[in-house]
């Protein structure tokens, strides 16, 4: 019920900010990260409407691009625009289908952010899995599965970029320092032995400032060069690498409410816990 609010209140909301920005006449400057999730062969077609929408108006940027502006001080394009990096979440084989259907067609390149003990469950199981450790029991689309090792060798293969999510997608703040190690360390080992590539990025499960903390922070930094967050946020120079902000987009969410995470109608509401996250990243 609260989603739906939001999206009916999306329009109205990208209107009046839209009017606001045009007030103040100062254009932003910096870069969004978007973060999907599993995007559905039903939502192929909004996806493709939405990435053509930002390559257009935004502009699309790689995680190399990404790793440049952070570490290399490497300035923004100075177009007016605001481009976007593309990342997923959770390691879903139907992201791998929509790079293959869609990105690869367009030459965008993307970061993918999976769980690497998960993605051995045998098939037959992984739905009930995806149920507990993901969405914690809540009601969740029938038959979501892994990408397979394959899928994720194919990604390599066309230059798309891998990243730890843990080991097995949990909440680091609430599991013991040991199990944080296991979770934040090991993860990336086995992705890095398996895929044969050097795994420098990190997206802590569930994104939110309640599931990551100081601790957590001090581990991800001996380990990793760039981390991301699910706190919503413009990424200005100079950055903190550990603490990339990213948009959430729901493909089957109203496009005037994409639009309006896109233009950072949505960022006020993350502003105290971005100031927390900035604190521990640091």
């Amino acid at each position: 019920m609260k989603t739906e609010l939001y999206y009916r209140l999306g329009a109205p909301w990208l209107r009046i900010h839209s009017f606001a920005r045009a007030l103040l006449m100062s254009p932003q400057k910096g870069f969004r990260i978007l973060t999907f999730h599993d995007v559905f062969e039903d939502q192929l077609e909004s996806f493709e409407k939405l990435v053509d929408y930002v390559m257009e108006h935004h502009g699309v940027l790689a995680p190399e691009d990404v790793e440049k502006i952070a570490v290399e001080s490497g300035g923004v394009p100075n177009d007016g625009r605001v481009p976007c990096l593309l990342t997923f979440d959770d390691g879903y084989v139907s992201d791998a289908i929509a790079a293959k259907k869609i990105l690869n067609a367009r030459g965008i390149k993307a970061a993918f952010f999976v769980c690497p003990s998960l993605m051995d469950i045998p098939k037959e199981r992984q739905n009930a899995v995806i149920f507990e450790q993901i969405y914690e029991r809540q009601p969740i689309p029938a038959h979501r599965t892994f990408m397979s090792w394959k899928d994720l060798e194919s990604l390599v293969a066309t230059g798309h970029t891998v990243g730890s999510h843990t080991l097995s997608h949990q909440r680091l703040s609430r599991i013991s320092n040991d199990a944080r190690k296991k979770e934040i360390i090991d993860s990336a080992e086995v992705l890095q032995n398996r895929l044969g590539t050097n795994i420098r990025w990190f997206a802590y499960p569930f994104g939110d400032i309640g599931s990551i903390d100081a601790e957590s922070y001090k581990i991800i930094r001996t380990r990793y060069d760039f981390c991301c967050t699910g706190l919503r946020g413009l990424n200005t120079p100079p950055l903190s690498p550990l603490a990339l902000l990213r948009d959430p987009v729901d493909p089957a969410s109203p496009f005037d409410y994409q639009r309006l995470s896109l233009s950072g109608g949505l960022d006020f509401l993350y502003s105290r816990s971005v100031k927390q996250l900035l604190s521990w990243a640091k």
